[in-house]
């Protein structure tokens, strides 16, 4: 239940906020905790089952965390703002203004990224499980975020690379999906 909006003269502007009397502070406590226990199963659960099935299938399964998890976010701030904002419509159009030009600014590689992300999620030049080079980076594909993609580099270092190089850096993919693939070992006499 959301209280009705307080009524002013024409001309003038109401509060942005609600009074703090007003805002359910239990709810919106609930609600966030329930957006982050449905991410944490959702997460664990695909990680049990990707464990669980053959490893083509596997590959369709283990992208759809992060997409979840941005739908959980998008949908909590949608359910929460009403309850802390006046939903005027000139409140409205004032912070979906600033909010855009900020975010814009501020979010501009990691939004390049997440649209590379989709890019990458549509074309599949590469796998989870897959050994590839990323510009000077290689290993095992770990996991497929929605935003970068980890590598298992041989020496075991965890490396999140950014789907945003993949537009602009070479990609080679070693094993292209398969369990096997050649590995190149120098001798010397």
């Amino acid at each position: 239940h959301v209280p009705a909006r307080p009524r002013v003269s024409d001309g003038e502007q109401g509060p942005l906020l609600r009074p703090w009397s007003e805002i359910d502070f239990l709810t919106i406590a609930l609600t966030v905790v329930g957006a982050y226990l449905v991410v944490l199963l959702f997460t664990r659960f695909v990680r049990w089952l990707s464990r669980r099935l053959p490893t083509r299938v596997r590959f369709y399964v283990q992208p759809w965390p992060p997409i979840v998890r941005l739908i959980v976010i998008v949908t909590t701030v949608v359910l929460v703002a009403p309850m802390v904002l006046v939903p005027s419509p000139e409140a409205m159009l004032a912070i979906a203004g600033s909010g855009a030009v900020a975010i814009g600014f501020a979010f501009k590689d990691y939004i390049s990224s997440l649209i590379a992300g989709v890019v990458v999620l549509v074309e599949r030049p590469f796998s989870v499980g897959d050994w590839i080079r990323i510009g000077g980076v290689y290993g095992r594909g770990e996991a497929m975020r929605l935003r970068v993609i980890e590598l298992v580099t041989p020496d075991d270092d965890k490396v999140a690379i950014p789907h945003s190089k993949t537009l602009t850096e070479s990609v080679r993919n070693a094993n292209g999906g398969y369990p096997d693939h050649m590995c190149v070992a120098d001798f010397y006499v």
